[in-house]
């Protein structure tokens, strides 16, 4: 029998051999453009790394107790002390998506390296943009209160600026660690007002210079711009009114109504007739005649029969503590079920990302894939900016 010569050969004969250099050039290169268009899981919360997982296991993630101070009184006996109880919240690393797409291998010889990394750039970027995306919709519909006008773009003031900042405030979130995350037309109104961006007022003015904020940090904060801040679309509940004969106590977060009709919707904003200074985000939807808002609930006392106004459709825009959400990313366990595979964990958005090439219907098949988790675990740390 007569051996194939090397032009005889078929063109995956030797595809580990071909990409073998090439792939973990491409991947050292991905790392610049990966760290570049992954925005939010270098804002969240990323501790929670680890080892390799599958998609639908769970991460606990410790939830700091309550202690309450107590009087010290000198004396020989003894005080007693309350034990404390150390709670945790699931994180489901429930998203493991892929962005795939196919090489011929006539395609294969004409672009050679150079067009194989254009092709695994732009999956990139799908793949970051779809990560960015499931963490501001976690935080859209697991905030605790909300500022702003739906349909009304965001910070025409100072004063709009610095609202969702004392929210966080007076909702005792953690400082030293706050972001405000931002669709570009926001972002517009903001390199608009003079005391966030005059040498008067600020010392950083890269700003100005470079036409958004990227982490220029002012009045306590980073500021950041995102172009997969969602849309939120609201509920059509109407004409509903607070159903508690003895109203809802400050701190309450279910609210029981009855007499309106349609939908209140996990993520939209509410407001009652008896507390027209605060707007709280709906946590989950109504149901059986009762829904529930975030922690830490209402700051009014809210009375029986209390009309309820749903915002209208809305952006999505945040002011957040650091420690409020978390993301985590998991790398891969290796298979040898595939021509090439290598992957790639960005030290400072904590993201791994895999790139396999396989063999399939006489071509070759590239796919970068992902797999991570996101969740509000401290809902008083986010604040809604709508827009």
């Amino acid at each position: 029998m007569r051996l194939a010569s090397a032009q005889e050969r078929p063109p995956d004969a030797d595809l580990a051999n071909t990409y073998s250099d090439v792939v973990p050039k491409i991947l050292g290169r991905a790392i610049a453009y990966l760290r570049a268009n992954s925005l939010m899981p270098r804002l969240a919360n990323r501790d929670y790394d680890g080892a390799a997982a599958q998609r639908g296991d769970t991460i606990n993630v410790p939830v700091p107790p309550t202690i309450t101070t107590v009087d010290v009184t000198p004396g020989y006996a003894t005080t007693s002390t309350t034990d404390i109880t150390l709670s945790t919240t699931p994180v489901t690393l429930s998203y493991h998506k892929e962005a795939p797409f196919y090489l011929t291998d006539k395609q294969r010889r004409e672009i050679m390296e150079n067009g194989e990394e254009m092709a695994v750039m732009s999956s990139l970027a799908s793949l970051c943009d779809a990560i960015d995306l499931t963490i501001l919709t976690a935080m859209d519909v697991g905030a605790s209160n909300a500022h702003g006008t739906a349909g009304t773009t965001p910070f025409a003031t100072l004063a709009l600026a610095t609202a969702p900042l004392v929210t966080l405030d007076v909702n005792k979130a953690a400082k030293g660690q706050r972001r405000v995350i931002m669709d570009p037309l926001a972002n517009g109104n903001l390199l608009g007002l003079a005391g966030f961006t005059s040498r008067d007022y600020v010392g950083d003015v890269t700003a100005m210079t470079q036409g958004g904020y990227n982490g220029n940090v002012n009045i306590g904060a980073s500021w950041w711009m995102s172009q997969q801040c969602p849309s939120h679309t609201a509920g059509t509940g109407a004409s509903y009114l607070v159903n508690n004969g003895s109203g809802i106590a400050v701190g309450g977060t279910t609210i029981a109504c009855d007499t309106g009709s349609g939908t209140i919707l996990a993520g939209d904003v509410v407001s009652f007739a008896a507390d027209t200074t605060n707007k709280y985000v709906v946590a989950t939807a109504l149901s059986g005649g009762s829904f529930t808002i975030a922690s830490p609930g209402v700051k009014v006392a809210i009375p029986d029969n209390n009309a309820i106004t749903v915002s209208a459709t809305h952006r999505a825009n945040f002011a957040f503590d650091r420690n409020a959400i978390v993301f985590a990313s998991r790398p891969f366990l290796p298979s040898a079920a595939n021509v090439m595979m290598d992957q790639v964990t960005d030290p400072v958005t904590g993201l791994t990302v895999r790139l396999e090439i396989t063999r399939e219907k006489k071509q070759d098949r590239w796919s970068l894939d992902a797999l991570w988790g996101t969740k509000v675990v401290r809902p008083e740390g986010v604040v809604k900016i709508m827009g």
